[in-house]
């Protein structure tokens, strides 16, 4: 008897498109549209801009990612607060744990954020017996925040050497609430350098714009030959490196 071999691989875990990346797959062809007739007058310039597609991608990754990570620490910290009560309560931390889950899931009216999957994935490993400390680090390695590989280190130490646990994730929190509001004052003292470096992003664009509606003739020399061409994208690839040099100069992080 001949048994058919399942498929595996490709068909067997689709992957969920997210709604950033379309929106981030629109904005790049819409402005790869309006640079191909801006700069070469023609839709196949839009070829000579295919390299920075996956470079305008990537660029919108790492937005989406720096975002998601900020409401994670934001979230994160919240929970350190309710395992920290909890264990001024006397109450162990597998307990506090379990507790924080129920009590974070009101807080955020039953919605399902980052968060909360993961207490859920916590509340489920430490039924299996997997220890705390394991369970902590594998969150750590998972959400690949700063804040939760010092939670999971110092609840190790703590467990080792037999220290004051509410104390120590009491000044462990009081810590990350400090240095969110130093992000929040630079983020908000940054904020109008911010707008500046957009505004300066948009103006070579609006340029050529305004000059392409109001003196198409003076823009015709650019368009038709190799030479203009050749000048184009000279200035698309300068264009392109002053935007990255000014993100990374208003991109301040502690």
């Amino acid at each position: 008897m001949i048994h058919k071999r399942k498929k595996k691989g490709f068909f067997k875990r689709k992957r969920v498109i997210k709604r950033w990346e379309i929106i981030a797959c629109l904005k790049g062809m819409g402005l790869g549209v309006l640079l191909a007739f801006l700069v070469y007058d023609s839709l196949l310039g839009v070829f000579l801009l295919l390299p920075y597609a996956p470079i305008y991608y990537k660029r919108e990754k790492k937005k989406q990612e720096k975002k998601e990570m900020e409401a994670l620490k934001v979230e994160f910290s919240q929970v350190i607060k309710l395992i920290t009560r909890g264990l001024e309560l006397g109450h162990s931390l597998e307990h506090c744990v379990k507790e924080a889950k129920d009590e974070y899931s009101v807080i955020v009216e039953e919605r399902q954020t980052p968060m909360t999957k993961y207490l859920q994935s916590f509340t489920k490993k430490l039924e299996m017996n997997v220890s705390i400390q394991e369970v902590l680090q594998q969150f750590a390695k998972e959400s690949k925040l700063e804040e939760a590989h010092h939670f999971a280190d110092v609840v190790a130490i703590a467990r080792q050497s037999g220290g004051n646990l509410p104390e120590i994730l009491r000044n462990t929190s009081k810590v990350m609430l400090e240095k969110e509001q130093v992000q929040e004052e630079i983020i908000t003292m940054m904020s109008a350098k911010q707008m500046e470096q957009k505004v300066m992003t948009c103006m070579p664009v609006g340029i050529l714009f305004y000059m392409r509606v109001t003196s198409g003739d003076y823009m015709k020399p650019l368009y038709g030959n190799w030479m203009g061409v050749i000048v184009a994208t000279i200035g698309v690839l300068l264009m392109g490196v002053s935007i990255w040099w000014a993100e990374k100069i208003v991109d301040i992080s502690i």
